[in-house]
């Protein structure tokens, strides 16, 4: 994931500008898990090393859906 990407989003104030970097960093993420499996098939990584890194990344997805469904309920209370 693009740690740059997430960053890039904080301190965004309108919802909808905070939403499309929430969308790019979900989409750095997903990127990322690709990067992983290729990069293990490709046989660069241990297999004890592929699995902590996606048992890390596998927390993030739910997160970021979350935070994005809460930014749109806060902007739908806000009707920006």
């Amino acid at each position: 994931m693009s740690y740059y990407t997430g960053q890039e989003g904080f301190g965004r104030f309108h919802y909808k500008e905070n939403l499309k970097f929430c969308f790019y960093a979900r989409g750095s993420l997903e990127e990322t898990q690709d990067w992983l499996r290729k990069v293990y098939k490709r046989k660069l990584i241990s297999s004890d090393n592929k699995e902590k890194i996606k048992s890390f990344l596998s927390i993030f997805p739910q997160k970021f859906n979350a935070y994005i469904n809460k930014i749109k309920q806060y902007k739908n209370q806000n009707n920006e």
